[in-house]
């Protein structure tokens, strides 16, 4: 009887892989993004467990064309909801111009923050180059706030330079982005924005901060980031983004009149 237990045992094995062995993890290690070359950058990726499969391997060539969020088109905006254990906040980037100012033109960002009791607008313009892109190698020449709730006013201050956390031009999103490359990679899934628009994300983790890395949305190019912090779990989702439709809240009426020469 022990002599029949042993034959079926090994033959379990050997046939029917009874016992099984713990699966590979795959373990994927990049290189650098090249330069822009024909329209793509590109990467090698390797898994360092050689595992033989690829179910988790990051993207290894990607669009340099504007819809990558990484080249300023005016009309494109993104939306984020700022959750942090509190009633949630929203903040909105979008993309203007032309704008005139005592008949100069410009362009920009334009930055809203909202929550229950606030909503505020933030502008910084920008020359228009020969080329009518944003001069970004310069300083904004005006920064705009405009209350909207809870009272309405207008303050523009001229070559007076306030950070702001788009990212815009090439090199700004290059930067932020390579900065999130050199984090732990956690894998590739789709995202799904309340306007139905699916997308595909890498996830990075970079100490307290996990990145859900997007090449298709505009200014900040994330689909979420995740940060930890003592008091508790700070999260920066997108809601939705587009490459048109966006429009500015100051007008130009109000520009001429509160923004000095």
């Amino acid at each position: 009887m022990k002599k029949y237990f042993a034959v079926v045992l090994i033959f379990c094995i050997m046939v029917s892989g009874c016992v099984q062995e713990k699966a590979c993890e795959e373990k994927w290690k990049c290189s650098d993004w090249s330069d822009c070359i024909n329209g793509f950058r590109t990467r090698s990726c390797k898994d360092v467990n050689a595992c033989g499969t690829e179910k988790t391997k990051p993207v290894e060539r990607v669009s340099c064309e504007p819809k990558s969020g990484v080249q300023f088109k005016a009309g494109m905006w993104s939306m984020f909801r700022i959750s942090s254990g509190t009633k949630p906040g929203f903040v909105r980037y979008e993309a203007i111009g032309p704008v005139t100012i005592h008949g100069k033109k410009y362009a920009g960002i334009e930055m809203t923050v909202m929550s229950d009791t606030m909503e505020t607008v933030y502008e910084w313009l920008y020359p228009l180059s020969v080329l009518g892109m944003p001069s970004w190698e310069m300083n904004p020449e005006y920064t705009v706030v405009k209350a909207l709730r809870p009272l309405t006013a207008v303050k523009c201050s001229k070559n007076e330079v306030y950070p702001h956390q788009g990212y815009v031009s090439i090199e700004e999103t290059k930067k932020y982005i390579g900065s999130v490359l050199s984090g732990e990679f956690l894998g590739t899934e789709e995202y799904k924005t309340n306007g139905n628009k699916i997308i595909q994300v890498e996830k990075y983790r970079i100490k307290n901060r996990e990145y859900w890395l997007s090449y298709d949305v505009p200014f900040l190019p994330v689909a979420k980031l995740i940060e930890k912090t003592q008091s508790g779990e700070k999260t920066t989702e997108l809601v939705d983004f587009g490459m048109s439709g966006g429009r500015g809240d100051i007008t130009d009426k109000e520009l001429d009149s509160f923004c000095l020469e």
